[in-house]
């Protein structure tokens, strides 16, 4: 009993949460639905009493003239309320919860891109920022529309107490029988409702992700080359046939609550006000008018507070739900990017980067154990070695996107931990292996911010375009760096092969104002030509600067000052070039294999020629 009392009260604390959001970002709307629920407050006198005192009135041999009143004063009523009602349901609410939709939405956005990295790696929050963005849409909406509800009933209700009790207020204790049996038919339905929820988000996530892999461009070419519909529409099919065993599941459990709750409802109570109105009129108690306002009213009567006590279950539920969305709001990161933080490193100093022991683990897989290196201002530094050395995760914890279990990473002496993590992603520019590309203009795409149209940032945009080679082919564009990206929402949208965008990265580099670069696999998408243009273009632009480059491909490395061979996440050789190639090591080892298989594939292509 204690814990049921705590869930609920946890669960409108929930509500009040929302409220909060609503009264911040959209307080009008709540302020527009207790107007229109007041207005509502004509409606019961419009369909009771009026009715009531116009029969009574022409039973009554009155005048029509006194008839007429009532007849236009219901007729002004309807008119009144025929003109607020389309104007509160066709303008005020789509604009009101277009607003609010959209700042919780932007504030959702805006919270997660803050999210530890780890976090999109832990399946429970992911279920749970999943039911967070799918709820986000409805969930604030729909607490306002169940408030408004709520004081619209009591409203109603008040107006039909007041007539039923002047009437005959017996049949008051029939509508409270009606609105008990609802409310806590709903409750145990609304609870149900809830843990099918919860049960069914996995498998709504697997639906959603098959969907999208099939309409996502990215998916187009394996889905049509290895025939994929064979393999995922029996898996979206097994999907579909699990959600239908979770609704049978449901309706077992919901309908007999429904069927029951009906059968009470309709057929037994509302036939008992109705006999005993018939019995109070044939005894001469009731007049016709009597009869018409109380069949009326009371019907009425227990809907609305079958719908109080449906509201309240409903305020439950949001509450329930909107658990999701407050985690979510109200996650603190470990690693937070403080974007007001005052710290600032002159533009003369060096850049060292010292990672000293560190420790670090996904889950239960060690990947490094008591790591040591170290990267010096302007130094070209490559780390190689093996798929799954450990290589891009290093990525991760320089850009701080983890911290390591134990151990630390120091930049210029001073801990990671130290220094807000928008300093050190401003220090260092970054093409990821996995680059991702968005549909917007190619000069937002490389800025990665709003491009201004200004002189200033087309230099920055043009300068970076023409260090990677795209300068040329992007100005003979009819919309040049204003051109978007695929095609997804703009039918002249510009479509670029994987060695293009793979270009277009590195665009991004040297549009930044960073001190030290880091390149994931830069060249995985480029001919041998263009990968030694590449890097002997990059080695020589970032004279002043300092280049980690991530690389299993060792042709590319030769130029650097020191190379770090990693395996298991261990660090087992490092040097130049000529020093690693004259120990005969691991590097040697790869070196060799790499070049005679590049030899004996130049030689296949000289044979066929």
């Amino acid at each position: 009993m204690k814990k049921t009392i705590k869930n609920k009260n946890h669960s409108f604390s929930n509500v009040w949460y929302i409220l909060k959001l609503v009264f911040k970002f959209a307080p009008m709307y709540f302020v527009f639905t207790i107007l229109f629920s007041l207005v509502q407050i004509f409606t019961p006198i419009n369909d009771t009493l009026i009715p009531k005192i116009i029969v009574d009135s022409l039973d009554g041999n009155k005048e029509l003239s006194y008839i007429f009143i009532f007849v236009i004063l219901g007729a002004i009523i309807r008119i009144v309320t025929s003109i607020i009602f389309p104007i509160f349901f066709d303008y005020i609410i789509p604009k009101y919860e277009n607003i609010l939709r959209g700042r919780i939405n932007h504030l959702l956005m805006e919270i997660s891109s803050k999210y530890d990295l780890a976090l999109f790696e832990n399946s429970q929050f992911y279920d749970k920022y999943s039911r967070a963005l799918n709820e986000a849409d409805s969930r604030a909406t729909g607490i306002v529309a169940s408030f408004g509800g709520l004081f619209t009933s009591i409203c109603y209700l008040s107006t039909l107490f007041v007539i039923i009790v002047y009437i005959d207020p017996i049949l008051i204790l029939a509508c409270i029988l009606i609105s008990i049996t609802t409310v806590l038919g709903n409750k145990k339905t609304s609870k149900i409702g809830y843990e099918y929820n919860l049960k069914t988000t996995k498998i709504n996530r697997f639906y959603n992700y098959i969907k999208r892999v099939f309409y996502e461009p990215q998916y187009a070419k394996e889905i049509r080359f290895y025939s994929l519909s064979n393999l995922l529409l029996p898996k979206f099919d097994d999907n579909i046939n699990e959600r239908e065993k979770m609704i049978k599941k449901r309706a077992r459990e919901i309908l007999p609550i429904r069927i029951s709750l009906e059968t009470l409802r309709q057929g037994i109570l509302y036939s008992f006000i109705i006999a005993y109105i018939v019995i109070r009129i044939y005894y001469g108690y009731l007049t016709l008018g009597d009869f018409l306002a109380l069949f009326t009213a009371t019907i009425q009567l227990s809907s609305q507070l079958s719908n109080i006590g449906a509201q309240f279950n409903s305020f439950y539920e949001h509450g329930l739900f909107a658990e999701n969305l407050k985690t979510v709001l109200e996650y603190i990161p470990n690693i937070e990017a403080d974007e007001n933080a005052v710290f600032k490193i002159r533009k003369e100093e060096k850049y060292d980067i010292q990672v000293n022991d560190i420790n670090f683990a996904y889950d239960t897989r060690q990947i490094y154990n008591e790591l040591y290196f170290q990267i010096n201002t302007n130094e070209k530094v490559a780390i190689v070695g093996r798929n799954g050395a450990g290589k891009t995760t290093l990525i991760k914890l320089l850009l701080r996107l983890y911290d390591p279990l134990s151990g630390n990473l120091e930049f210029n002496k001073t801990n990671y931990k130290n220094i807000p993590v928008n300093v050190i992603r401003k220090k260092i520019g970054v093409a990821f292996q996995d680059m991702q590309f968005f549909s917007l203009s190619i000069a937002e795409n490389i800025l990665l911010r709003p491009f201004s149209n200004n002189d200033e940032d087309e230099k920055i945009v043009n300068s970076a375009l023409e260090k990677v080679g795209l300068l040329e082919k992007i100005q003979s564009l009819p919309k040049g760096i204003n051109s978007i990206l695929t095609k997804e929402f703009d039918d002249e949208g510009v479509v670029f092969s994987g060695g293009e965008m793979q270009k277009l990265a590195l665009a991004r580099v040297f549009a930044s104002d960073c001190d030290i670069i880091i390149l994931d696999e830069p060249s995985s998408s480029l001919d041998p030509i263009s990968e030694k243009e590449m890097f002997d273009f990059m080695y020589s632009a970032t004279v002043d600067k300092s280049m980690i480059l991530i690389t299993h491909r060792l042709s590319s490395v030769k130029m650097a000052n020191k190379i770090y061979f990693m395996e298991d996440g261990k660090i087992i050789e490092s040097g130049t070039h000529n020093e690693l190639m004259q120990r005969h090591g691991k590097y040697y080892e790869m070196f060799s294999l790499q070049a005679e298989n590049y030899l004996n594939m130049n030689q296949g292509v000289e044979d066929i020629g």
